[in-house]
């Protein structure tokens, strides 16, 4: 299954753009009580393009989840249909003997880096895309994921690096339409869960809100300004991933890593 994410009550932006604005006083405890409470009111996970929204998206592109789970509000009616279509093709899947080692190849692991980056998706995911990889038995670096990013741009208008949220994202045509717009960069015969290609997956994907889903001329971060993610190497051991295309008031969150361990410095 898929992920589900929680909705908000109004336009307001997340609560955690204003995280610092309280810790520096320029907004009340009242404001940022008023803020919570429009910010996310369901059961779900994060609403925005954080790690849990990224990371199910990637899973989606994979092709290990069923057409159009990612990004399905909890209190819409797909939920629910997506939750039943989900068991009964399980049960499909063991009568056909189709593996999650059928499905999590190469060509897999190529799509998802490229809707991680079309995403603008959480640095974070770039660790746990590692280690997804890594049980598979399949070869990913950082330096696949960097050269990926110096090639799709962030086309999802979506918080931190845009302005909306994954509801909107949902409702413009979700994953589907944001893979149908970079199929050029996709192995569009990868296999996924439902049995088809991931070509197929997304064959007549539309897009129902251009400013939500971007253009590749119209990108919601050009890559003079930025990107999902920039690998930096300097005198330490390992290397450095920060997100470009999302720098926080307090500048970028930067994750160092070797071959097998991660740590942060702010």
């Amino acid at each position: 299954m898929g992920g589900v994410t929680d909705r908000p009550r109004s336009r307001e932006p997340h609560t955690r753009k204003y995280w610092d604005e309280l810790q520096a006083g320029t907004i009340s405890e009242k404001d940022w009580f008023e803020l919570e409470t429009h910010g996310a009111r369901t059961t779900g996970t994060c609403n925005t393009m954080g790690i849990a929204s990224t990371m199910t998206s990637i899973t989606d592109a994979l092709g290990m989840t069923l057409r159009g789970a990612t990004s399905i509000p909890p209190v819409d009616s797909g939920y629910e249909q997506m939750a039943s279509e989900c068991g009964s093709r399980i049960v499909e899947m063991v009568w056909e003997d189709l593996k999650p080692r059928d499905i999590l190849t190469p060509d897999a692991f190529h799509n998802g880096l490229v809707a991680y980056m079309a995403l603008g998706g959480s640095t974070n995911a770039a660790v746990h895309r590692s280690a997804m990889a890594h049980r598979a038995g399949v070869a990913l670096t950082l330096d696949d994921m960097n050269e990926m990013a110096g090639k799709i741009l962030v086309l999802a208008n979506l918080f931190p690096s845009g302005d909306r949220l994954m509801e909107d994202f949902f409702f413009a045509g979700g994953l589907r339409a944001l893979l149908n717009k970079v199929r050029d960069h996709l192995e569009l015969d990868a296999v996924t869960a439902n049995g088809r290609t991931i070509g197929e997956f997304i064959d007549g994907a539309a897009c129902y809100d251009a400013d939500v889903i971007r253009d590749f001329d119209n990108p919601v971060v050009p890559l003079e300004r930025g990107r999902t993610l920039a690998l930096l190497r300097g005198s330490a051991p390992g290397s450095c991933q920060p997100g470009s295309c999302q720098p926080g008031p307090r500048g970028l969150r930067l994750r160092l890593s070797d071959r097998h361990r991660v740590g942060t410095r702010g």
